[in-house]
């Protein structure tokens, strides 16, 4: 069965009640997806989330006894919960490649923690690029250590023993597959093992068919088009936190947005989908377009 995901961003962990469980589950979703509760500088921006400053869980969304509680809560409805994590980079200070300030030491100072190429990524199908260079002026994780790849395996195990049921991999297509030449690392492999049977999807946006196909040996892939992958490989979604918040689809009413997913609902029903809960118009609160009939009738189908 397909999973249809709701996406719970930039909330609080225990803002997320027993109430607004239930109501998920009555909506027909299966699982929710937080922002990442690992931890940054503190910024109130949503951005913030997605830029962190240790390998350590914990930030102003949640602590871990708040995700060990989330998780609780919505397995009694049914629910899973899959975790956002970034672990293809950090943060910067001034968007220019260097490690923050707010790093401690023993990774900021590390220079093999880090690619050491202070520039972006200028050719999007030099794969070398993409997966060595920094991203939009975020230090670039050296994937390939053992030493980082142990400590997201850990990082793992920790939110696996707190109950998370999924992981969502952001900025996946950024880390090196094995096959990558030149720049090939196990990182994937030792990654999606430690994950075991955990479910895992990686963001893979605006790529061609031949690059998804290789990721999907890993993991399924969230991305906006499909191109010709199976859709039992595909997470897809109508609007997601970076289509709104970089303004991509803030033209669509939330009926607009509703009748979108319905529709795609009915033409890849193979699909995993991801439903995003949208901020009310020129408001910091959350709309309440998912509880329409119409993402019941979609979810339902």
């Amino acid at each position: 069965m397909a999973k249809k995901i709701i996406q719970f961003h930039n909330w609080r962990a225990n803002d997320i009640t027993e109430e607004l469980l239930l109501e998920v589950s009555r909506q027909g979703f299966t699982d929710i997806q937080t922002s990442p509760f690992q931890e940054t500088r503190g910024i109130s921006q949503w951005w913030d989330n997605y830029q962190p400053i240790s390998f350590r869980i914990g930030n102003r969304l949640a602590s871990k006894e708040d995700i060990k509680s989330l998780c609780e809560r919505a397995k009694k409805y049914g629910l899973g919960v899959i975790q956002d994590i970034v672990m293809n980079h950090m943060a910067s200070d001034w968007g220019d490649g260097k490690p923050s300030h707010c790093i401690p030491e023993e990774i900021r100072n590390r220079e093999d923690f880090w690619h050491n190429h202070f520039r972006d990524t200028q050719d999007w199908n030099n794969r070398y690029e993409v997966t060595q260079f920094n991203m939009a002026g975020l230090p670039d994780l050296n994937t390939a250590n053992p030493v980082i790849q142990k400590a997201f395996i850990y990082m793992i195990s920790e939110y696996k023993s707190l109950g998370i049921s999924g992981f969502r991999f952001d900025a996946a297509k950024h880390i090196e597959l094995p096959d990558d030449p030149y720049c090939g690392s196990n990182f994937w492999d030792n990654i999606i093992n430690a994950c075991g049977h955990s479910y895992c999807y990686g963001e893979i946006i605006y790529e061609r068919y031949n690059l998804m196909e290789r990721y999907s040996r890993y993991m399924k892939i969230g991305t906006n088009w499909g191109d010709g992958l199976s859709q039992d490989k595909t997470v897809l979604w109508v609007e997601s936190h970076d289509t709104y918040n970089d303004g991509q689809t803030r033209h669509l009413d939330d009926e607009q947005i509703n009748r979108e997913y319905l529709r795609l609902r009915r033409d890849c029903r193979d699909s995993d989908v991801l439903y995003f809960i949208r901020p009310k118009k020129d408001s910091w609160e959350s709309s309440d377009c998912w509880k329409s009939e119409i993402v019941r009738e979609a979810n339902l189908l």
